[in-house]
């Protein structure tokens, strides 16, 4: 994430290029746009998190997106581990082998 005009220059440097030879007139025609672009960009994010989380805050840090990216990690490999064992119930160890498709030496 860029925190300053230090580092946008660094990453991209024909963006600042292109909006240091800008008049003034394309330089606000252009604020507006990106202005357009966040507010419905606040909107994408807001319909994604509601729908995603149940929660509708748009000011995630990129520290918290990935916890609850790691959230739903943990909680999809549990459901699937679950159900696995389910699938598994009630074999014994050359049907579970078989149900893997693995070969293990004993």
């Amino acid at each position: 994430m860029l925190k300053n005009v230090k580092q946008l220059k660094e990453k991209r440097k024909d963006l600042v290029e292109l909006f240091e030879s800008m008049t003034r007139e394309q330089l606000l025609k252009q604020i507006y746009k990106e202005c357009l672009d966040g507010i419905n960009m606040e909107e994408r994010v807001e319909i994604f998190m509601t729908e995603v989380t149940g929660l509708s805050k748009t000011t995630y840090t990129p520290e918290v997106i990935k916890g609850l990216i790691r959230d739903a990690d943990v909680r999809n490999i549990s459901e699937f581990c679950k159900m696995a064992l389910e699938d598994i119930e009630g074999m014994d160890v050359e049907e579970i082998k078989a149900y893997l498709n693995i070969e293990i030496e004993d």
